[in-house]
């Protein structure tokens, strides 16, 4: 799996951690598996987005971090597929579309 994804698993484990649940607790919380819970703590599976609510209410992380994380790693796959960089740095409103891609 991606460095996302990785970082991801890490943050939703230490957040588990210091509310003292357990991987079978966040399991019934998401209505899957601990299992599942423990591939994506450890980076072998990805956090689906029907997940995203109820596992970041559970751990007390904003759903937007959680999101975040997963966005970041759909464009590292779409940069790997089609050799291109991609960048969603925010433009003011004063520079068109043609000034930002010119940088």
């Amino acid at each position: 799996m991606s460095q996302p994804s990785r970082k991801l698993g890490n943050l939703l484990k230490e957040s588990r951690e210091k509310k003292g649940l357990t991987l079978l607790q966040i399991a019934q919380v998401t209505d899957s598996t601990a299992q599942y819970i423990c591939d994506v703590e450890h980076g072998r599976k990805r956090m689906t987005y029907e997940l995203v609510k109820p596992w970041s209410q559970a751990l007390g992380i904003e759903p937007a971090v959680v999101l975040s994380f997963i966005l970041s790693e759909k464009q590292s796959e779409a940069e790997r597929r089609s050799g291109v960089k991609l960048d969603f740095r925010y433009a003011p409103k004063s520079q068109s579309c043609s000034q930002v891609a010119a940088r």
